[in-house]
């Protein structure tokens, strides 16, 4: 079966990097040779969907506005895929549904899936930029129409997280006051190169969830470094609980599950605060709790945006994830920050 796990398989280790004994190696020579098509603008879609259209998509454009649902006085959700995803894939649904239960929102579920869904994945990766430029010259447009800056909120999974990050980048209008980076892809990325990756830069307040942290050889297929204002380590980041459980798809086990997760935990928390995370400066001291007495916060869409820091915090191994107060005994006022 042609699945994301196989795709992964192909498009990463396709060339014999686990004989290289230096990897970077590897992936210059990779890059060097990578044909990449050239970028057009009009393959990015936004699909809107409000209380009004919430299961039927309007694909909007700047000059369309006017003839869709959209609402220049409400706050307004954008959701970026990643990788071989687009822009209906059902966790973006998902995500989409829960922020219409939660509030009356614009949400736009943004589709680079022609060119995200290159068998290649440094080609996809490739354009990140130019699709975050793209979503930014909308973006503008909302806000020339009208929409406040204010009420914007960017969220974006694995690759998308840099074409969030992109995207606050190349905004002409101001400062996108948050973008959510869920487990931002590593492949093709270093912690130097905050020109082509998400950083603090790229937005007033920045937050990240990271649950596949690591290098590819190590298993993992996300950053490591804190690379927001505040940045969450669920379970230490790195490997999930359940994800271990009854999977017969060793590729899905060691990498896709735990990445997905961070797009489970904060769909989960748009209409939940039971994420309940603790500062500290590592897991293990977490886990010991030499940090018990460190600064609560709420991990997910409702985070202060005062908040700052690298804060751990435990799940359940399915949903309902969030563990809430039967982790410290706090009351809902001293959970906030």
């Amino acid at each position: 079966m042609f699945t994301y796990q196989i795709i992964l398989l192909i498009a990463i280790f396709g060339e014999p990097i686990l004989g290289r004994s230096n990897p970077l190696e590897w992936k210059a020579e990779r890059d060097s040779s990578l044909q990449v098509k050239e970028f057009n603008p009009q393959n990015v879609f936004f699909f809107l969907w409000t209380r009004e259209n919430p299961t039927e998509l309007q694909n909007i454009t700047a000059t369309t506005l006017l003839e869709s649902n959209y609402s220049k006085g409400k706050q307004t959700k954008v959701i970026i895929h990643g990788w071989v995803s687009n822009g209906q894939s059902e966790w973006m649904m998902g995500m989409k549904d829960a922020f219409l239960t939660q509030g009356d929102f614009n949400v736009i579920s943004v589709d680079w899936s022609i060119d995200a869904s290159s068998i290649d994945y440094f080609s996809s990766a490739y354009q990140v930029v130019n699709v975050g430029q793209t979503v930014a010259a909308f973006l503008d447009a909302l806000i020339e129409y009208g929409t406040e800056i204010e009420d914007i909120h960017v969220i974006g999974s694995s690759l998308g997280a840099h074409v969030a990050g992109s995207t606050g980048a190349h905004l002409e209008s101001g400062i996108l006051p948050r973008i959510t980076g869920l487990d931002p892809a590593l492949p093709s990325y270093t912690i130097e190169g905050i020109d082509r990756r998400l950083d603090i830069g790229d937005a007033v307040f920045v937050d990240i969830i990271h649950t596949n942290m690591g290098s590819l050889l190590e298993g993992g297929l996300a950053f490591a470094e804190p690379i927001g204002h505040i940045d969450f380590y669920p379970n230490g980041g790195h490997e999930q609980p359940g994800c271990f459980d009854n999977v017969t798809d060793i590729l899905d086990m060691i990498y896709a599950c735990s990445h997905r997760r961070a797009v489970s935990y904060f769909t989960e928390s748009i209409n939940s605060n039971l994420f309940v995370s603790k500062e500290c400066d590592s897991y293990e001291n977490y886990v010991s709790g030499n940090c018990d007495s460190n600064t609560v916060a709420i991990m997910g869409n409702g985070v202060s945006t005062k908040a700052s820091g690298t804060y751990y915090l435990r799940t359940n191994a399915e949903s309902p994830f969030a563990l809430g107060d039967e982790v410290f005994g706090q009351t809902k006022e001293e959970r906030r920050l």
